[in-house]
């Protein structure tokens, strides 16, 4: 049986010991990678010593098996059999998590202000948007109160994005392989909005607005005319073209995020 020192406890496991002359060097039993129970001629073939640490007595102790205890004079050497397997086995996880991490687009998030005030450098790229979920029969969209408006032509628009839009669109971008949604991350675009942005409610209709965050493509033009826009009468400035589970709902009941469609 051998013994190694783990965690200031011995663990024992089976092994072919490795003996010194421990007459030779007066009880101080020298040895390599393994602690090991070996014969000596002084206490007779049928008897066997073996080696005792803890952390109150780091010199340790030479126990005899029949015989009294003989303290140790110096120092041992202690192995730490699981240090060395312990530190390969991070560095390897640290190695796959980082190739996960760099296989993965940075999709910027942003929030409805974030993009519509900045319009034409978000146009064609895949973002996530987060902002206030509205929906009626007519149609979807994200918007928000931000604090600068949009005006083009002479024409002002609202800060809000039509998510469901008739007009000819490409097929919508797909997500990442392992792409998960980082709620956190969504929380504090929502921590953003909030002191400017209320979820509006109606009653009558039991109706109430959502937070969400859209994953999609965002798509505007030069607006030249009120025929320029998208959604339902062409009223907003700006929409996203989102794949299946490309939108992600605050459930303010339950308190999480879920994948909704419009």
């Amino acid at each position: 049986m051998t013994s190694c020192a783990l965690g200031g406890a011995d663990f024992q496991s089976a092994a072919l010991p490795v003996c010194r002359n421990v007459s030779e060097h007066r009880g101080r039993l020298q040895i390599g990678r393994r602690l090991q129970a070996c014969p000596t001629k002084q206490h007779g073939r049928n008897q066997k010593q073996s080696w005792s640490a803890s952390a109150s007595r780091p010199g340790g102790r030479l126990r005899t098996r029949g015989s009294a205890l003989q303290e140790q004079s110096q120092p041992a050497n202690i192995p730490h059999c699981s240090s060395t397997w312990l530190r390969l086995v991070i560095a390897v996880y640290a190695l796959a998590v980082a190739g996960v991490a760099a296989n993965v687009p940075d999709i910027p998030v942003v929030t409805v202000c974030d993009v519509m005030s900045n319009m034409s450098a978000y146009n064609g790229r895949t973002v996530i948007v987060v902002g206030r979920y509205g929906h009626s029969m007519e149609g979807a969209w994200l918007d928000a109160t931000c604090p600068n408006s949009i005006v083009e032509n002479g024409m002002e628009w609202g800060n809000d994005i039509a998510l469901i839009d008739m007009s000819a669109q490409g097929e919508p971008p797909d997500f990442p392989k392992r792409f998960r949604w980082n709620d956190r991350l969504l929380g504090k675009k929502v921590s953003e909005l909030k002191p400017s942005t209320e979820l509006r409610e109606n009653a009558r209709y039991q109706y109430r607005d959502e937070w969400a965050a859209v994953f999609g493509r965002f798509e505007t033009r030069p607006l030249r005319s009120r025929a320029d826009g998208y959604g339902h009468l062409a009223g907003s400035p700006a929409r996203l073209v989102w794949p299946d589970n490309g939108v992600h709902i605050f459930h303010l009941r339950s308190e999480r995020w879920v994948a909704s469609d419009p």
